[in-house]
């Protein structure tokens, strides 16, 4: 999965860095390289029980085309993998 991540990141032309988060699950983030903190469009996969990738912007409640593009790539990723996967939209504010 985080193969599959990476790629999608280097299709975006996204930096990763990871791990990071608390030290009871794994997390890798990709943003953009112009993109000071956490202020604009990124994404992020954890590992927990589960896998959860979230592909988000900050500055907006909605889903943004450049989500919808992210979320276009990965999920052309793990088809191509035979990978099995669920997935849950949400617009709103970051839970």
């Amino acid at each position: 999965m985080l193969e599959c991540f990476e790629f999608v990141a280097r299709e975006m032309r996204m930096n990763v860095k990871g791990p990071v988060g608390p030290p009871h699950f794994v997390e890798f983030v990709a943003e953009y390289p112009n993109e000071e903190g956490m202020n604009g469009f990124f994404m992020s996969v954890a590992f927990r029980e589960y896998i959860s990738i979230v592909f988000r912007d900050l500055r907006s409640a909605r889903i943004p085309p450049v989500a919808e593009r992210a979320f276009s790539l990965f999920r052309a990723e793990l088809d191509s993998r035979g990978l099995v996967y669920t997935v849950r939209r949400q617009e709103g504010p970051f839970p």
